[in-house]
This record gives C-alpha cells, structure tokens and sequence, in this order.
C-alpha cells in the first residue's frame, strides 16, 4: 500500500505523550530507544490500527518493523470494540483510551445512567482524569458517527 501518516506509539514509554509519526512520503520514522522488548501501535485516521507485540531493541543495532494499515471501512461493530483500549483499569487517576478512528463524544458515566463527564474527541489517544470522581464503577461510552461502545472502568 501507500505510505500514511501514522502515529507511532510505544506502550508503557509514550505517557507523556512523545510518541512520533511516520513520514507520509514514505512510511519510515525514526525512534530512539533504550534496549528492551516493547509493544508498539500504529495508527492513522481511517485504518485499523496495528500493534506489534515483543519488538526486541538491542543497544547497538536498528530494529525494522514493517507495517500495513488496513482501512477502517466496513469495519464491524465487535472488530471495533476490540479495537478500543481503555488502560490502566481499574484506574486511580488517568485513564487512557486509545481509539481505532476518531470518535465524535466520550461520556463517562455512573451505574445509574447519569452523565458525570462529557468531552468532545478530537483526537484517537484520550487521556481522562477520573481521579476527583467517587471510587466505584463506570462506563465510558464512545459515540463514533455510525455507531457508539461501552467500556466498564473501575475507579479505585
């Protein structure tokens, strides 16, 4: 396929949102990284995200991995709410969620049905603070433009 512009995120390393894009005229990018075994996700808007499990790093040489996004369209309703990640959960004070496609509303609420937080998606890698909210369980429900997901998250 064509090269795209896609966001390279390392699981673990990336929280504080360094992570990198791949050049859109070629497909590379360049990442520098302490040795170690990492899980790395690609993404870009209308493709299905890739994660790459076990990427070994060695200290002295160049780790390649070669990657293909397959579009997002047609995608199904359980492709889709495999594809979203909500992490660390249970959760103390950031969650993340990391979105296949751009979403267009993610609500967070109680058992009960009420709304306790609304927020506008711009983005495919959310960050939630939810460390103000009562201990207990909520759902975060994810509204994309055909479709909408629940995802359980407990805040300890």
């Amino acid at each position: 396929g064509e090269p795209v512009l896609a966001k390279v995120f390392i699981e673990g390393h990336d929280i504080d949102n360094s992570h990198v894009y791949s050049s859109p005229k070629m497909g590379d990018y360049h990442r520098y990284l302490s040795a170690g075994v990492y899980s790395i996700t690609y993404s870009a808007g209308g493709y299905q995200p890739v994660t790459v499990n076990n990427v070994v790093v060695s200290y002295d040489s160049t780790t390649y991995v070669n990657v293909q996004l397959d579009s997002l369209v047609g995608i199904d309703e359980e492709t889709l709410q495999n594809q979203v990640r909500v992490y660390p959960n249970p959760v103390k004070n950031v969650v993340n969620i990391i979105l296949p496609q751009q979403a267009q509303e993610i609500l967070l609420m109680n058992l009960v049905g009420e709304t306790m937080l609304t927020k506008e998606v711009v983005k495919e890698n959310i960050k939630l603070e939810l460390g103000h909210f009562p201990k207990g369980m909520y759902l975060i429900k994810i509204r994309f433009e055909k479709s909408s997901l629940c995802k359980k998250v407990v805040v300890y």
